[in-house]
Protein backbone atom coordinates (compact mmCIF):
# COMPACT_ATOMS: atom_id res chain seq x y z
CA UNK A 1 0.00 0.00 0.00
CA UNK A 2 1.76 3.10 -0.87
CA UNK A 3 1.89 6.41 1.34
CA UNK A 4 1.34 8.51 -1.83
CA UNK A 5 -2.48 8.90 -2.64
CA UNK A 6 -2.34 9.93 -6.42
CA UNK A 7 -4.62 11.90 -7.45
CA UNK A 8 -6.58 10.16 -10.12
CA UNK A 9 -6.70 7.21 -8.42
CA UNK A 10 -4.89 4.15 -10.22
CA UNK A 11 -1.47 5.13 -10.37
CA UNK A 12 1.05 2.68 -9.00
CA UNK A 13 4.51 3.19 -8.29
CA UNK A 14 6.80 0.55 -7.35
CA UNK A 15 9.47 0.90 -4.38
CA UNK A 16 12.31 2.74 -6.10
CA UNK A 17 9.64 5.89 -7.82
CA UNK A 18 8.16 6.06 -4.68
CA UNK A 19 11.13 6.41 -2.57
CA UNK A 20 12.35 9.21 -5.24
CA UNK A 21 9.10 11.35 -4.70
CA UNK A 22 8.81 10.89 -1.20
CA UNK A 23 12.39 12.48 -0.81
CA UNK A 24 11.83 15.08 -3.72
CA UNK A 25 8.55 16.19 -1.34
CA UNK A 26 10.51 16.03 1.74
CA UNK A 27 13.60 18.58 -0.09
CA UNK A 28 10.71 20.54 -1.62
CA UNK A 29 9.19 20.65 1.25
CA UNK A 30 6.03 19.46 -0.46
CA UNK A 31 3.02 17.15 0.49
CA UNK A 32 3.67 13.68 -1.41
CA UNK A 33 0.87 14.29 -3.42
CA UNK A 34 1.62 17.98 -4.79
CA UNK A 35 5.12 16.63 -5.84
CA UNK A 36 3.59 13.81 -7.71
CA UNK A 37 0.75 16.47 -9.23
CA UNK A 38 4.05 18.92 -9.89
CA UNK A 39 6.19 15.45 -11.71
CA UNK A 40 2.54 14.49 -13.61
CA UNK A 41 2.52 18.41 -14.84
CA UNK A 42 6.38 18.59 -16.34
CA UNK A 43 5.92 14.92 -17.66
CA UNK A 44 2.83 16.33 -19.46
CA UNK A 45 4.46 19.57 -20.49
CA UNK A 46 7.86 17.43 -21.89
CA UNK A 47 4.65 15.85 -24.05
CA UNK A 48 3.14 18.48 -25.36
CA UNK A 49 6.85 19.93 -26.18
CA UNK A 50 7.47 17.14 -28.18
CA UNK A 51 4.60 16.95 -30.17
CA UNK A 52 3.87 20.55 -30.64
CA UNK A 53 7.65 21.10 -31.24
CA UNK A 54 7.48 24.01 -29.24
CA UNK A 55 8.33 25.52 -26.10
CA UNK A 56 5.54 24.86 -23.22
CA UNK A 57 5.53 27.10 -20.27
CA UNK A 58 4.29 24.97 -16.77
CA UNK A 59 2.82 27.00 -13.53
CA UNK A 60 4.80 25.73 -10.78
CA UNK A 61 3.40 27.60 -7.52
CA UNK A 62 4.85 30.89 -7.42
CA UNK A 63 7.00 30.86 -10.48
CA UNK A 64 6.66 29.53 -14.22
CA UNK A 65 9.06 26.54 -15.93
CA UNK A 66 9.54 26.69 -19.20
CA UNK A 67 9.99 23.33 -20.84
CA UNK A 68 11.56 22.82 -24.13
CA UNK A 69 12.35 19.54 -25.44
CA UNK A 70 13.48 17.64 -27.94
CA UNK A 71 14.55 14.01 -29.25
CA UNK A 72 18.12 12.79 -29.64
CA UNK A 73 19.17 9.81 -31.07
CA UNK A 74 21.01 7.82 -28.86
CA UNK A 75 23.70 4.93 -29.87
CA UNK A 76 22.30 1.43 -28.74
CA UNK A 77 23.07 0.34 -25.56
CA UNK A 78 25.31 -2.85 -25.89
CA UNK A 79 23.48 -5.88 -24.92
CA UNK A 80 19.85 -4.63 -25.27
CA UNK A 81 17.75 -5.00 -28.18
CA UNK A 82 16.70 -1.96 -30.22
CA UNK A 83 13.69 -0.66 -30.23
Amino acid sequence: MNPIDCDPPGIELNAATEATVLNLAHELRLTPNDMMRVLVAWGAAVHHSLVQRREISVPDGGDTVRVLACREARPPIPGRPSA
